[in-house]
């Protein structure tokens, strides 16, 4: 039988992976899905998007990425807004 020690280690290295998973899969989201649809929407001449984004999908950083790079970013429960014209003027 394992003791407490060793289960709450095993807690600790479960809660670290699952934050790397939960990063990468915010990354993955941003520069496959965000981009695109970002991409897609500028060259119609729009000026901002509106994406309803899954639990799995850690907003904050998709804020952080993007504020990072220039862009106005926010949300609201699960729908994520990102802006590029106004950091254009």
């Amino acid at each position: 039988m394992k003791n407490a020690k060793e289960i709450a280690a095993m807690t600790i290295t479960g809660k670290e992976r699952a934050a790397v998973e939960r990063h990468d899969r915010t990354m993955n989201y941003i520069n496959l899905t965000m981009m695109k649809t970002i991409e897609k929407a500028a060259n119609e001449g729009n000026t901002c998007i509106e994406l309803k984004v899954s639990s799995e999908i850690d907003r904050d950083l998709i804020v952080q990425v993007f504020t990072a790079n220039g862009f106005k970013a926010s949300y609201k429960g699960y729908y994520v807004s990102v802006d590029w014209w106004d950091s254009f003027y």
